[in-house]
């Protein structure tokens, strides 16, 4: 996959949207834990009003269910974190210039390589992070020493992430597919 050129990044918010590939891999995750916890939430709420009359192994079934249910919800939430973290950093975000510490290559086979910077804030304070790059990276084009845009939180500047290692989002307004279609 080839890019252009980066385009330069505003000031905060700015527009960013979630990638078509990630979009549509959410889409899929959201529709599948909403099933999950439609159908075990709603055997566990219809066994719910008619709990006096359950035997045991039954009840313990309806508190399966709703286990299931709660299990379902946490797991999507984990899933979902990331995406919301970096979408967060990349509309809401304050830019540094920050400068390439070390790289680590990838020692397995499908390892990432991990990158460590630093930056200054607005604050002038100094930051440490570290990150691993996305696959679809050259790590050839970097070397310690190089200059990069790092995107942090002002409030908690350690939530930081350079803009090279964005996996899940892009900028600029959304790509609209034209219609073949006269209205």
């Amino acid at each position: 996959m080839t890019q252009g050129p980066e385009i330069p990044l505003g000031a905060p918010p700015r527009k960013a949207r979630v990638r078509r590939a990630t979009r549509n891999l959410r889409r899929a995750y959201a529709t599948l834990f909403a099933l999950v916890i439609l159908v075990c939430g709603g055997w566990a709420a219809l066994d719910l009003f008619r709990w006096p009359d359950l035997s045991n192994d039954e009840r313990f079934r309806a508190v399966g269910f709703a286990l299931a249910a709660l299990l379902a919800v946490a797991i999507y939430r984990f899933v979902e974190h990331p995406l919301r973290r970096e979408l967060r950093l990349a509309r809401r975000g304050e830019v540094a210039q920050g400068q390439i510490v070390s790289i680590t290559k990838a020692r397995g086979r499908r390892s990432a390589p991990i990158i460590t910077y630093t930056f200054r804030t607005a604050a002038g304070t100094i930051v440490a992070g570290s990150c691993p790059l996305p696959r679809r990276f050259r790590l050839a084009t970097l070397a310690p020493g190089m200059s990069l845009e790092v995107l942090y939180i002002p409030k908690n500047p350690r939530i930081s992430k350079p803009r090279l290692a964005l996996e899940y989002v892009d900028f600029g307004p959304p790509r609209r597919i034209p219609n073949d279609v006269a209205h």
